[in-house]
């Protein structure tokens, strides 16, 4: 008898261990920068600290993380570490302040691009987004690894936007050679207007500034100031995810391509934001045209739609960021508005960028060595189909 009531006993634990335990989903992050990154994870409040806060990830490797199943949280990428004489670890872009490569329950000190989750949250979904409102420091692209429900679409910041920042939102260090990161608005200003605080601090209230739209023309999926949710929150459920630093080729060891850095150089891409970094991200809409016609980005899509080539002002402008909605009002129609798929688009991209179809093929054959087929078949077909 007392046999039997231990084997009930054991059977009990069992059944209740396996109704009861929750499989862990997995981040992956990959290094595809051409630098080492330090990601690091912070925990939302209410939520208990991954055993792993931070670590060191060397250019073309990746590591995965096990994170619970209902977790909260962000995670970001570091860059420009170094330790002093006295062990003392710190970043340029992204430190979080502990002084150690571990963050221990620290967050980014702005400007940093955050990646963040609640997962099984409402209806069981995984709410996520790419957020640029405390500013940017590195290209991230977030890739939900199952299609289920909930959309699964890919997210992020896929460009690197350090060398186009404003000059009164750039963040310089002579030891990086240049532009590290870019600043928010409400960091550099400490404006209400920008911050959407004080009497500013409801959606009627604040909009976006021309500073956040800088962002969002340039990211048109990511969070770009405080209410910006209906273009730049999705959702999934049970899925791992892969986060990717400097996804695209000119971001990473293809960024010298010859065959994209000679058209981003042209003066019909480096007008739109007066810089070569930002120009190439043109070329990759076109790379991932959709079969049903618009470009990957109705931002851009419409940002082209006022803007003429001659328009050399626009690139100076940028030197300090527009203030003023009439800086992009240029009341003429572009040369060529490609507005759907097709060897007619294909043909106009052409005769206007020279050389266009070889350097789209070049430029796709890089991007999707880059990234994966697979994260760019998920790209094109979950996040810019519409």
């Amino acid at each position: 008898m007392d046999h039997l009531f231990r084997c009930f006993i054991l059977f009990t634990l069992i059944s209740l261990s396996s109704f009861s335990g929750v499989e862990p989903i997995t981040f992956k992050f990959i290094n595809k920068c051409r630098r080492t990154v330090w990601p690091g994870l912070l925990s939302g409040a209410g939520t208990a600290q991954l055993p792993t806060t931070g670590f060191y990830l060397k250019s073309g490797k990746s590591r995965t993380v096990k994170i619970p199943k209902s977790w909260s949280g962000r995670v970001w990428g570091r860059t420009f570490c170094t330790q002093d004489p006295t062990g003392k670890f710190s970043c340029l872009t992204g430190d979080c302040g502990s002084g150690k490569v571990e963050c221990a329950g620290s967050g980014a000190k702005p400007p940093a691009t955050l990646a963040e989750f609640t997962l099984n949250g409402a209806n069981g979904l995984d709410f996520y987004d790419v957020s640029l409102v405390d500013g940017y420091n590195l290209p991230m692209l977030l890739i939900p690894k199952k299609v289920t429900r909930g959309g699964c679409g890919a997210t992020g910041c896929l460009i690197d936007l350090n060398g186009a920042c404003p000059k009164d939102l750039r963040v310089s260090a002579a030891a990086a050679g240049g532009g590290v990161a870019c600043r928010s608005a409400c960091e550099a200003f400490g404006d209400p207007r920008f911050c959407c605080s004080e009497g500013y601090s409801t959606p009627d209230t604040c909009g976006p500034s021309m500073y956040s739209l800088f962002f969002k023309h340039a990211c048109p999926r990511s969070y770009s100031y405080a209410y910006d949710d209906k273009t730049s929150t999705y959702t999934c459920a049970d899925s791992d995810y892969d986060i990717i630093f400097c996804p695209l080729p000119y971001t990473s060891h293809f960024r010298n391509d010859k065959w994209v850095a000679k058209l981003s150089s042209s003066r019909n891409f480096a007008f739109v934001c007066g810089d070569d970094e930002v120009a190439r991200w043109i070329i990759i809409e076109l790379i991932i045209l959709h079969w049903k016609g618009s470009l990957v980005s109705g931002n851009f899509k419409y940002f082209l739609s006022k803007l003429q080539p001659e328009t050399a002002g626009i690139a100076k402008r940028w030197g300090g960021a527009p203030t003023r909605e009439q800086d992009y009002d240029v009341p003429t129609k572009p040369r060529c508005f490609i507005s759907r798929c097709g060897s007619a688009a294909i043909s106009c991209w052409r005769s206007l960028y020279c050389n266009g179809t070889f350097a789209l093929i070049a430029s796709f054959i890089t991007l999707v060595t880059n990234i994966g087929l697979d994260n760019f078949r998920q790209l094109v077909t979950l996040n810019f189909s519409s």
